[in-house]
């Protein structure tokens, strides 16, 4: 009994002993590939805290604060985090969809771009997960906000889940309550809204200025059939008559959004009118309206 004894104890120690060295490589594991062109901090796993100023790999479980600057942090596979000052981005190694491991990033604050060229790539924000196949905007501070540039996302929070389609987002606001997709707010002082936003928003202030004007100038009595066919003689051989009227609008803002109509190529003519107007009237600039129909300023 006592040799027993010593053998049970002999193998519970081997036992633990492999069960630290598969954690030890675990962590040990290369996760991302961080570029920075700036300052960075670093926590690694030993509890020490790093600065970097140029390249260094990442293991499962670091932390990534920018001081200033900005810094690409590649997850393999097509998939790339882009950084700004006071993101602070942790990596983690997970199962991923298939069953296999899979590098995400776990967004403890500030935002981080989301790029893919390959398969999609999962952020972590709280009780949030966001999985983007594109581009897209993961913002975290009072609420999680998932703003899509191009493709699409997946967010869940607490079981719920929404699909963000190109140029909307979502926020959650709490656990479990993430609100419809809505029209992306961006701001021209935003370097990433610029990058994939920027002409849509210089030609929306050109729409909306001429809009303006255009209802300005004309009574209303005269935005009859005839004169939208006469501005834009497209009109004609898409059946545009009366039934295109009935909902009240400014003559400037149903003139842009016919002619953005006729230059989209998203369905027929009738669904087409009824995605541009609904997506103007649920908050989108003309700009956004314009690249949602794939229309730019020489189409």
């Amino acid at each position: 009994m006592r040799r027993l004894r010593r053998w049970f104890v002999v193998g519970l120690l081997v036992l633990v002993g492999l069960a630290g060295a598969g954690c030890n490589r675990q962590s040990s594991t290369p996760a991302g590939r961080l570029t920075v062109n700036g300052r960075a901090e670093v926590a690694v796993t030993s509890g020490e805290t790093v600065r970097v100023t140029g390249s260094r790999t990442l293991k499962s479980g670091e932390q990534v604060r920018m001081l200033d600057g900005s810094a690409k942090l590649s997850l393999g596979q097509g998939r790339e985090l882009e950084l700004r000052k006071d993101s602070v981005v942790r990596l983690a190694v997970s199962p991923g969809p298939t069953g296999q491991a899979e590098t995400r990033g776990e967004l403890v604050s500030g935002d981080v771009l989301v790029v893919t060229t390959g398969d999609a790539a999962t952020v972590v924000a709280g009780d949030s997960t966001v999985q983007v196949t594109g581009a897209a905007k993961v913002s975290k501070e009072l609420a999680v906000v998932a703003a899509v540039y191009q493709g699409a996302a997946g967010v869940s929070s607490a079981g719920r889940p929404v699909s963000v389609p190109a140029l909307r987002q979502v926020t959650v606001p709490a656990p479990g309550l993430p609100s419809r997709a809505t029209p992306i707010a961006f701001s021209a002082s935003d370097s990433w809204d610029q990058r994939y936003l920027g002409d849509a928003i210089d030609l929306g202030n050109q729409l909306a200025a001429r809009s303006k004007g255009l209802t300005a100038q004309l009574p209303a009595a005269t935005a009859t059939v005839a004169f939208y066919r006469q501005v834009l003689p497209g009109l004609a051989s898409q059946g545009f008559d009366e039934s295109f009227l009935l909902t009240a609008r400014p003559a400037g803002e149903r003139l842009v959004g016919a002619a953005i109509t006729l230059e989209g190529a998203k369905g027929a003519f009738p669904e087409r009118w009824a995605s541009v107007f609904a997506f103007h009237d649920d908050g989108a600039p003309w700009g956004l309206v314009a690249l949602d129909q794939g229309v730019t300023r020489t189409s």
